[in-house]
């Protein structure tokens, strides 16, 4: 094999190999607005909790906030962060602010190094039980989801 095929060879091998890295980690990366499904290791490391306990009742148009606080990663980095995105779980069923909570930022509650808190207001905008679905991911493939299951109902103000 002459010596310039087996230089194209090398750089084309180099250059699929990249190519392969980098989509890799812009699969794991932060930023996304889609259920992440099998990109990140979802083995338990991260730990999101919130503030509701069992189910939360809600009545439709009437806004409630839900407190949620993630843990357990260890980059020390801006590498973390907490996501609430429509068309996740039942998401579209409430009106809020979608929106990315990265540790450290304005929008972090929690000033701690590896510690996210965030508030979310939402307002039911359909009877039933819904689920409300928040994730957070780090570097590392790290992610976990929680999953809050809201009873929504709608309250007649008129008297029969």
């Amino acid at each position: 094999m002459k010596i310039k095929s087996k230089v194209t060879i090398l750089i084309v091998f180099t250059l699929v190999l990249a190519g392969f890295y980098g989509a890799n980690n812009a699969i794991a990366s932060l930023g996304q607005t889609a259920e992440c499904g099998g990109c990140h290791n979802t083995s338990g490391v991260l730990i999101l909790t919130s503030n509701a306990s069992g189910t939360v009742d809600a009545i439709v148009g009437v806004s409630f906030m839900l407190v949620v606080d993630a843990s357990g990663y260890t980059g020390g980095d801006n590498e973390f962060a907490i996501s609430l995105q429509a068309n996740w779980a039942d998401n579209n069923e409430f009106d809020f602010t979608a929106e990315e909570i990265v540790d450290g930022s304005l929008s972090d509650k929690n000033a701690a190094t590896n510690e996210i808190q965030a508030e979310y207001t939402f307002t039911p905008l359909t009877e039933g039980t819904q689920t409300i679905r928040i994730w957070t991911a780090a570097a590392g493939d790290l992610a976990t989801s929680l999953d809050v299951t809201v009873s929504v109902l709608v309250i007649d103000v008129f008297p029969p």
